[in-house]
């Protein structure tokens, strides 16, 4: 029916879940920092119930498009500035993108 993969996947899926929701019970005294899984679901279907989940979950979306075009625009900066002041030294950049941009 399932392949072994799937099961295989979904188990540890599983068990990541349970692993969670154990450490988070039994070490953190405030939700806030890292929710259980149970406190997520259980917050997802409030939210779905109140019919508020759509616009927090637009509020949400902005706040990440914020930061993920802020980590670029920082990133290619930093990467950019630093390969024209220093050249191509560092293995570990020789294999990236902007590295075989540089160096045709």
């Amino acid at each position: 029916m399932f392949s072994k993969e799937f099961v295989r996947g979904c188990k540890s899926v599983i068990a990541g879940l349970v692993i969670w929701e154990i450490l988070t019970r039994l070490l953190l005294e405030d939700e806030l920092l890292i929710p259980p899984p149970s406190s997520v679901v259980r917050s997802f279907w409030t939210l779905a119930l109140n019919g508020q989940r759509t616009k927090h979950f637009l509020a949400t979306l902005v706040e990440f498009a914020y930061g993920f075009i802020t980590a670029c625009i920082l990133g290619v900066s930093l990467v950019t500035s630093w390969v024209s002041t220093n050249g191509l030294t560092r293995p570990w950049i020789l294999g990236s993108p902007l590295s075989i941009r540089f160096q045709q």
